[in-house]
Parts: structure tokens; C-alpha cells; sequence
């Protein structure tokens, strides 16, 4: 959702209702007559989602259930909770052996035997710093070795943690989930708990990185009484120098 506003404007949100999607705010109120984001009518704080519901479920290997979504999937919710992107190990971390020479490009871990390129297209998330937790497609593995297909942005180091996730070959627990951007077909997979069937669950699939967005300098911006949920990045983000914005009665749950 694009909104082309002036100072004074108003856009209100009908409680009770979910509106699905990003807002992108593109212009700024001024001292007396500020933008305002809100709420009208009677009932819950109107819903901003990050996400869409995901259906249509069916088995594809035990208790491994298959779906078709027409969107990329970052993140996956079951009845609010959120579930584990198919990782390894199961829970716990790898150690690194010893990063390369450009430290900040990849690493080599001798307990990796699994065969070249399986994990080709998979995440490496990695502490790179005591305050620094770094995610990066891999970009090739071969022999215990690992190429990011981009440098992060500190160096990797000799005996940090970092753990694999993003393969489909991984899904080997209860709430696990695996997106496919490759498969036209079927390219959702989720480990159910055992006994349950997704078809009678609220699943969830986040497809927006924010609720409210902008790379404008925003100045007098108010953002009141809405509820933001499972957004990627984060529910509001505004990227540039920002001055006389007010963010009253609002919640963020799942980003």
C-alpha cells in the first residue's frame, strides 16, 4: 500500500479487521497538522500483517506435510507460535576450525562430511562478534569448507559457533519448516507434532519485511492504536532522520 498524504491527513484502520500487506509512508505532516495513522470503530486495535494463512496442506512423507504458496516464505507461524526453519544441529552450534584467509568470505569445519555442494544454497548464521549474530546464503561447500556468496560484515573465527539452516534435507524434527523458492510445484514443507493436521490449524507465512516502511526524513508522524504482527524485518521501519513522531498504544508480536 502506497499512501500519497499531506500534513493534516489521516488514515484510520476499522478495528476488528486484518489488513494484510506494507505501507510505505511517503510524506510528512507539519508542526500543526501532523500525518496520523490510527484506528476507527469498536473492538480489537485494527491487525497490520506481515503474514498470509497457509493451506491446503497435504502429507508428503510422514508426518511431513507439503504445500503450494505463491509468495516467498520468511518465517512460519502455527497458532501464533513461531516454528524452526530446518537447521543442523537441532539445537547447540558447530564450532569453526579455522576461517580463510579473507576472514569475512568463509571457513573450514572438519566435522562437516556431508558431500559437496549439500550445502549449496543453504544459511550460515554465525557470531562474528560478541555483540554481532550474522546470516548468509552459502555460495558453495566442499570438502568441511564453506564459501559465503557474500562477506559479512566481520571476520569469522577460530572456535566461534555458527549453526546451518534452510535445508530441506534437515527437516528431521517436530515444527520444523523448509521454503523452496526453486520448486514451482509444491515448495512448503512442515514437520507437524504428531497428531496434528495442518488443515485445521492457524498457519501463518510471513511475505513482508515491515508493517509501515519508509526511506523518506519523516517529521511529524503520528502512529497510534494498531497491532503489528509477524513482520520480517521489523513493524515500523523508518530508514532515514525522523523528528516529532509519536508511537502510542501499539503491540508487535512475531518480527
Amino acid at each position: 500500500i502506497i499512501f500519497m498524504l499531506k500534513p493534516g491527513d489521516a488514515v484510520l484502520f476499522e478495528r476488528g479487521s486484518i489488513f494484510y500487506g506494507q505501507v510505505v509512508i511517503n510524506a510528512s505532516g507539519d508542526d500543526s497538522n501532523p500525518i496520523t495513522f490510527g484506528a476507527y470503530g469498536k473492538g480489537k486495535n485494527p491487525l497490520i500483517s506481515g503474514s498470509i494463512p497457509l493451506k491446503n496442506w497435504s502429507v508428503y512423507k510422514g508426518n511431513i506435510y507439503k504445500a503450494f504458496v505463491n509468495a516467498e516464505i520468511r518465517n512460519f507461524f502455527v497458532n501464533r507460535e513461531q516454528m524452526i526453519l530446518a537447521r543442523y544441529p537441532n539445537s547447540g552450534y558447530l564450532r569453526i576450525d579455522a576461517p580463510y584467509s579473507e576472514a569475512n568470505k568463509g571457513f573450514t569445519d572438519k566435522e562437516l562430511n556431508q558431500p559437496d555442494g549439500y550445502w549449496d544454497g543453504s544459511n550460515v548464521r554465525i557470531r562474528t562478534e560478541n555483540w554481532a549474530y550474522e546470516h548468509v546464503p552459502i555460495q558453495s561447500f566442499k570438502k568441511g569448507s564453506i564459501i559465503f556468496n557474500k562477506p559479512t560484515y566481520y571476520t569469522a573465527k577460530t572456535g566461534w559457533g555458527y549453526y546451518l539452516d534452510n535445508n530441506i534435507n534437515q527437516i528431521d524434527m517436530e515444527k520444523e519448516w523448509f521454503y523452496d523458492k526453486n520448486n514451482k510445484n509444491e515448495n512448503l514443507y512442515f514437520y507437524a507434532p504428531k497428531g496434528m493436521d495442518p488443515n485445521q490449524q492457524n498457519i501463518q507465512g510471513t511475505v513482508s519485511d515491515c508493517g509501515f516502511f519508509t526511506v523518506m526524513e519523516i517529521t511529524n508522524l503520528v502512529i497510534q492504536d494498531l497491532e503489528f504482527r509477524n513482520q520480517h524485518i521489523a513493524g515500523i521501519y523508518l530508514a532515514k532522520r525522523k523528528s516529532k513522531l509519536r508511537i502510542d498504544n501499539c503491540t508487535f508480536r512475531g518480527q
